[in-house]
């Protein structure tokens, strides 16, 4: 009879043995489902903030194309105006400046027929990086240096 006993319990040790077994391996798969959800949601979240940084670099992108565009209308408009200022000075003499072609209005003092001398003149040129009250300087001395050079 002891006999008979020890077969049932040993099936029943063994089946609690592979219950433990199966429990184990249940909870370790519940945190490694758990870690992998943890990942998704952060890599998720990520993904969603990145997206959200593009589509506002875009928006920077279609502003700046806007801004060049703009920019460069007014460019060659100012190019156009330059060069109908350029011409309309070439078509008037070195002598006399003009305003309004219609109207033929001359502006100004006429230019001198013979040169006229001023005389001579001096510079006192001064190179100071060290101020007392105002930040140093960097290139004052080097540019009253180059300064000198012209007589």
């Amino acid at each position: 009879m002891r006999r008979s006993l020890e077969q049932p319990r040993s099936e029943e040790d063994s089946e609690r043995r592979a219950l433990a077994r199966l429990r184990q391996e249940l909870e370790e798969r519940r945190k490694k489902e758990q870690t992998v959800t943890t990942e998704f949601r952060e890599l998720a979240r990520s993904l969603a903030e990145r997206e959200a940084r593009l589509v506002a670099k875009d928006g920077e992108v279609a502003n700046l194309r806007a801004s060049l565009a703009r920019l460069e209308a007014e460019s060659s408009a100012q190019r156009a105006e330059f060069a109908r200022l350029r011409q309309r000075t070439a078509d008037v003499g070195p002598d006399e400046a003009v305003v309004g072609a219609d109207r033929g209005e001359k502006v100004g003092y006429p230019l001198p027929k013979k040169t006229i001398s001023f005389g001579n003149y001096h510079a006192l040129v001064i190179g100071n990086n060290d101020y007392q009250l105002l930040p140093k300087l960097k290139t004052a001395v080097n540019d009253a240096k180059e300064v000198a050079r012209f007589q």
